[in-house]
């Protein structure tokens, strides 16, 4: 694993960063619970980011139910989650608070452009409560997401 934990919050965005870690992979806590089976390794503090993560999609309208939500949810579940993610998550830079662990500033994701488009195709037609247009519509258009997704 190259993160694990949450070590810093950024000052832009008020969102939790991770840790940067080389671990093996850690048992998540209440891995029993039947609605949190995530992969593996996530602690507390994680848990709660990923879970916040999906409420965010869910806000926006996308039925949880939906492969459009289903994708989004893997895809955040991996790249917060998966014992495998030394295999495709490299963290280029951390920084040190002088506080704790050094935290995550920069990291690159490999993802396949088939994956990248497997998931801009389950969204591009799902509907959002945000002005009741397509989900793509409102962040990015498919080759700027697929450009994105796939580190193109």
């Amino acid at each position: 694993c190259v993160t694990y934990g949450v070590c810093a919050l950024d000052a832009d965005t008020d969102k939790e960063l991770p840790c940067s870690a080389e671990t093996d992979p850690v048992p998540s806590p209440g891995q029993d619970r039947p609605k949190q089976r995530l992969p593996r390794r996530c602690d507390a503090k994680q848990l709660k980011t990923f879970v916040s993560s999906l409420k965010q999609i869910n806000n926006l309208g996308v039925s949880k139910k939906s492969a459009c939500y289903l994708n989004f949810q893997n895809l955040i579940c991996q790249s917060v989650c998966s014992p495998q993610q030394s295999d495709f998550i490299a963290v280029n830079a951390s920084k040190s608070t002088g506080k704790g662990k050094p935290h995550v500033v920069e990291s690159v994701y490999a993802i396949s452009k088939t994956f990248a488009e497997g998931v801009y195709n389950s969204c591009k037609d799902t509907r959002t409560i945000v002005l009741g247009i397509n989900a793509h519509e409102v962040h990015v258009r498919k080759a700027r997401l697929v450009e994105l997704l796939a580190g193109a």
